[in-house]
């Protein structure tokens, strides 16, 4: 197989992503690991080291990294099966269950390796995304991560969990001549990081192998955005002293919202787009200051893979402010937050299409 990935190697159900992808270790690592200074370097990067092609280690961390390979799957249930402890509820009137985790590793791509714990009696098994494949019974793979994402997509858009769904899509849709990920998703994976011959370690696509659940710098930024803090920009409420603060410019033509409450001004806001209020506030100075816990409001409408900002304490943060932040600075420099975006977007389009074969729309 030598450095490069096998077209036909099983990559994760739901990002598209494979599950064996080399990190390339900095200067400074390899030196450590040279000298066997093993305290100068993370533990998890003995899994990333592999000699060939990777992703610059300068580029995305090892810790940003933990969890690419590691993997659970589905599998049809035998005519035997018998619940156990410890079942989640969403599996109990399925046709599949769930493994545990297993790191995939080893010289055979089709087996998932020995799983953490067995259940249901199954220590390992087979893997793929084909639906053609094997009477279509091997294990469907799938980073843990990316079923939570998954998982909360289901229940958003579904309100339960829907794994026989998800089983049902490989089954119509699953094929590695449809797409790299088998469900017809994850196009821009196939476009710019995996090429017939394998996958391609392009840059700027490191994030594709960023944690998106645990995520290194998250928790910073987050933290830093508390009442007291401030940030260049940042807005305030609406009321008559912020709004001195925009120049009155004596030419400028009678503005109907200048006569609207401030409690009026801001009901307005809750029936507009994000993008109607952005033209809005080109349109009108009344706009230009919003109250701060309307930016909460964007966050979860604009970023509803969030979902760490639910358990926030409203009163202590700073909502404009970790508005600005996270349009500003996430993209550039906190790669698990741009992954878990892509992977929410990709897990919406899967639970459409389950939802389309639930009504029959689909076959």
């Amino acid at each position: 197989m030598g450095n490069k990935l096998s077209y036909c190697e099983p990559r994760c159900q739901i990002c598209a992503v494979a599950f064996r992808v080399n990190r390339i270790p900095t200067p400074h690592e390899r030196e450590a690991l040279r000298l066997g200074h093993e305290g100068d370097v993370d533990a998890h990067n003995s899994i990333l080291h592999i000699p060939g092609a990777g992703y610059d280690g300068s580029l995305i961390s090892a810790e940003e990294m933990k969890g690419v390979d590691s993997l659970r799957c589905l599998l049809r249930k035998p005519e035997d099966f018998t619940p156990e402890e410890g079942d989640e509820d969403f599996e109990k009137d399925a046709t599949c269950f769930l493994t545990d985790v297993a790191l995939h590793r080893g010289p055979l791509i089709y087996e998932s390796g020995p799983f953490r714990t067995s259940r249901h009696g199954v220590a390992e098994a087979k893997i793929t995304n084909d639906n053609d494949a094997f009477g279509g019974e091997w294990g469907m793979p799938f980073h843990p991560t990316c079923f939570e994402i998954f998982k909360r997509v289901c229940l958003s858009k579904l309100g339960y969990v829907d794994i026989d769904g998800l089983w049902r899509v490989r089954d119509l849709r699953g094929s590695y001549e449809y797409s790299a990920a088998g469900t017809g998703r994850a196009l821009s994976v196939r476009q710019y990081a995996l090429e017939d011959e394998g996958w391609h370690y392009k840059s700027g696509t490191e994030y594709y192998a960023a944690n998106p659940v645990n995520i290194p710098g998250f928790e910073g930024l987050v933290s830093g955005c508390t009442e007291g803090s401030s940030v260049e920009g940042d807005t305030q409420s609406l009321s008559s002293s912020s709004q001195q603060q925009v120049p009155k410019v004596e030419t400028r033509k009678p503005d109907i919202f200048d006569k609207l409450p401030n409690e009026l001004l801001t009901e307005i806001m809750w029936y507009l787009s994000p993008r109607d209020i952005a033209n809005l506030r080109l349109a009108t100075p009344s706009y230009r200051c919003l109250p701060d816990i309307f930016f909460k409001y964007l966050i979860r409408t604009e970023m509803p893979y969030l979902w760490e900002f639910d358990e926030l304490n409203s009163r202590q943060t700073n909502w404009s402010q970790l508005y600005a932040k996270l349009k500003l600075d996430w993209r550039k420099n906190i790669l698990g937050l741009r992954n878990r975006e892509r992977i929410w977007k990709e897990a919406e389009g899967i639970v459409k299409m389950i939802s389309e074969t639930n009504c029959g729309l689909v076959h």
